[in-house]
């Protein structure tokens, strides 16, 4: 991965100042925010501390027969981070802190270029959920720290897909399911994931669920994935153009790689805390 430099030299400076004034045609003003085509002109990893990455997509966008999903799981009681989370752009953000998740936050359909996407989510201990106290079978008595957790994806048709099981000894953090059966492009599948911590009342446990598409590569998409010249410049084109599984993705695994990395840590910040999800940006991965 490149390295940041340790200071910006005056050709560089002037490089800066060159790409502000040069004319954008309609395309590029449209594809581009001003500002960000600036840092994609100079391929240097310093000017990540000079922008926000954000995830540029609205509801409108995302309009369909496709219900909306549920973001966060049920409940009422306690702080936010006490729910199951999907790691999705939603409705509204979710409250950091000990402010009460009294409603639920809506999941809005995702996006990817990719035929077998990645998927991620925040799992509490099963210790912080209320229904816990109520629902803890026999089996966990031994360990209850553990979690299984179950993904499931559905075709339009309502058809399983693909089934996975977890059983995480962590208490809480980050998990990713990865796909292994790969999607038609231009069809929408249902995703849906749950903590098994009640199995004599299944209908309990907490679940969220949403919907992903996957869509071929724009014009201008290519384009700025062509012209990335780092990591971080493919993650903000994936961004800039709404395919949040991509971007979510790459930058996840970069992350894992190198968890001291500040700028990557700052990416992570604002691409969360562009969705709502800045609640959740600095709780650890669990795989």
């Amino acid at each position: 991965m490149t390295k940041p430099t340790e200071f910006l030299n005056t050709g560089i400076l002037l490089g800066m100042l060159l790409s502000t004034l040069a004319p954008l045609d309609a395309h590029q003003a449209q594809a581009l925010p001003s500002f960000d085509s600036v840092s994609r002109s100079i391929s240097n990893p310093v000017f990540s501390s000079l922008k926000q990455l954000v995830f540029n997509a609205s509801p409108e966008d995302f309009a369909g027969d496709e219900r909306p999903g549920d973001r966060t799981s049920g409940g009422s009681r306690g702080p936010c981070l006490d729910r199951l989370i999907a790691l999705v752009p939603g409705t509204g953000d979710i409250p950091v802190g000990e402010d009460t998740c009294e409603m639920q936050s809506s999941s809005l359909l995702t996006r990817t270029v990719d035929d077998t996407p990645s998927f991620w989510f925040y799992v509490p201990a099963p210790s912080q959920l209320d229904s816990q106290s109520d629902s803890q079978s026999d089996s966990q008595s031994d360990s209850q720290s553990d979690s299984v957790v179950e993904f499931v994806l559905l075709d339009q048709n309502g058809q399983i897909i693909q089934t996975e099981q977890m059983t995480l000894t962590e208490p809480s953090g980050i998990v990713a399911v990865h796909l292994t059966q790969p999607l038609d492009l231009n069809q929408s599948y249902q995703w849906i994931f749950s903590m098994l911590i009640n199995p004599r009342s299944p209908s309990q446990n907490p679940i969220v669920d949403g919907w992903v598409q996957r869509v071929e590569p724009n014009s201008a998409l290519s384009t700025d994935l062509a012209q990335a010249a780092s990591d971080s410049e493919r993650i903000a084109a994936y961004a800039n153009h709404g395919i949040w599984q991509d971007a979510l993705t790459e930058l996840a695994m970069l992350r894992q790689a190198d968890p001291d990395n500040s700028a990557l840590l700052s990416d992570w910040n604002d691409l969360l805390n562009s969705v709502g999800l800045r609640a959740i940006a600095d709780v650890p991965f669990l795989l």
